[in-house]
């Protein structure tokens, strides 16, 4: 079939559906229109999450799956993004993403004119505030123009719901139990606008294998580079010197494939330290599926450009030892 008949049977069909959605949303919005408006995100100084942080295709989803069974909470499954269509491919385990971070996430990268794999710089980032929050445009793009069918449109409207009818704090306490951890790759060059409203949390960072992050990410994103990798990995790299009062703790995927038990225990010893957690580290172990690797790196990391080469060790140096 012809390109151009393919994308009018699109638009043709898929109208209704834009049509159907934007009636409903522009309903929601308005019946709590008073709520929506004066909508304010407080920073929660009692709570302590886990905040999972690291480019894309780096390993934060198995580094979550293995948080998750040391027993760290992500909150309620339906409101979690599901690997299903070609995502599946990508992460058939799941993503361990809440929709709530995720629509907050795009919502930064829509104002600063952004995108995952063309990050803002630096200095427009220290501008960002709670307070520029537009909770309306935010709920409109993220359920309206960006069609995420990884949660299903009748959740979304579900979990905004509650969001708006409990406010920040009591959402947050409804939906995830406690310990409890946020992870989502979009939001890791915004990791200190997360800890304005965790200020309590703590930072898991996950890295990997430059030639690894660069030949994944291909699959998703023209953009790969390792121009993009040290864009996000030069920021989280710094973060144990810009939130000196935050324990950062550096997880390495290359390590975990080389020796799962170890990079387990390292895992464990640390989130033990914080929360007192049962001792389920050969559950987590069990969760690894070796067939699952891929790209592993085939050249040596001598072989990178010199900065990268830098940064990748850097971060190594920095991963904690049992």
């Amino acid at each position: 079939m012809p390109y151009f008949l393919k994308k009018f049977i699109k638009r043709v069909i898929g109208l209704p559906l834009e049509l159907y959605r934007g009636v409903i949303v522009f309903i929601f919005l308005f019946k709590r229109r008073g709520e929506v408006k004066n909508f304010i995100v407080k920073p929660l100084s009692e709570v302590k999450p886990v905040l999972i942080q690291g480019m894309f295709r780096s390993g934060t989803s198995l580094t979550s799956s293995l948080v998750n069974e040391l027993d760290i909470d992500f909150g309620f499954n339906e409101n979690l993004i599901q690997a299903v269509g070609k995502s599946k491919e990508l992460n058939p385990k799941g993503f361990y993403e809440h929709y709530l971070f995720a629509a907050i996430s795009r919502y930064f990268h829509k104002i600063t004119n952004s995108s995952g794999d063309n990050p803002p710089s630096e200095e427009l980032i220290k501008k960002i505030k709670w307070t520029d929050i537009n909770w309306k445009e935010l709920v409109w793009y993220s359920v309206v123009v960006v069609d995420d069918k990884r949660v299903s449109f009748k959740n979304k409207l579900k979990m905004w719901d509650e969001f708006f009818t409990l406010g920040f704090k009591d959402f947050i306490k409804k939906e995830f139990k406690s310990p409890f951890a946020i992870k989502m790759p979009m939001l890791a060059l915004f990791s200190e606008l997360m800890l304005q409203v965790f200020p309590k949390g703590i930072l898991l960072v996950v890295f990997r294998n430059p030639f690894s992050v660069v030949e994944s990410a291909k699959k998703i994103t023209r953009n790969s580079s390792f121009e993009l990798y040290q864009k996000y990995h030069q920021h989280l790299s710094v973060l144990d010197t810009k939130i000196i009062e935050n324990d950062v703790f550096y997880f390495s995927y290359d390590n975990l494939i080389e020796d799962p038990k170890t990079s387990v225990d390292q895992l464990y010893n640390f989130l033990n330290a914080h929360f007192q957690l049962g001792d389920n580290r050969q559950k987590a172990i069990d969760k690894i599926d070796m067939s699952l690797f891929r790209n592993r790196p085939k050249k040596n990391i001598n072989d990178l450009p010199n900065n990268i080469k830098i940064l990748y060790t850097s971060m190594l140096d920095k991963t904690i030892k049992v």
